[in-house]
């Protein structure tokens, strides 16, 4: 469970990338990793205090296919300091630091983010998400 969750994570924010920088075609089968790995009951809270539940985030995310392309843009997404604060057979809750910036990775701006993952052997990692909390670091 553990190490399905670490991958998702880090695969997730891959996907994230490609799709933001659209090296990923605007599809029903390219956006297809997102909708699987979402539980139904999916809610994330932003940075900035707002509840968005599943179909609204990913209505927002199908529109942003290349929005790194876009002038003053980051152009690269990485992952840091994964921590697995509890886990079950059933359910895993972890830490991580997402970094948006240059490909050179010099700078970047980043959020810590709490994930609660359940199990689901149909989900691509064996995982879906069913809460996420972000929070930038300043």
């Amino acid at each position: 469970m553990i190490e399905n969750c670490e991958r998702e994570i880090i695969e997730l924010h891959q996907f994230f990338e490609a799709w933001f920088n659209a090296k990923l075609s605007d599809n029903d089968e390219s956006f297809s990793r997102m909708s699987e790995v979402l539980s139904p009951e999916f809610i994330m809270i932003t940075p900035a205090g707002r509840k968005i539940e599943r179909s609204s985030l990913l209505s927002n995310l199908r529109s942003m296919n290349g929005l790194y392309l876009k002038e003053d843009k980051p152009s690269a997404i990485w992952i840091r300091n994964i921590t697995i604060e509890w886990s079950t057979d059933t359910y895993c809750l972890a830490n991580y630091e997402e970094w948006q910036g240059s490909n050179d990775r010099a700078k970047g701006k980043g959020r810590i983010s709490s994930a609660l993952f359940e199990k689901n052997d149909a989900a691509p990692n064996r995982v879906r998400w069913i809460h996420l909390h972000e929070t930038w670091i300043t």
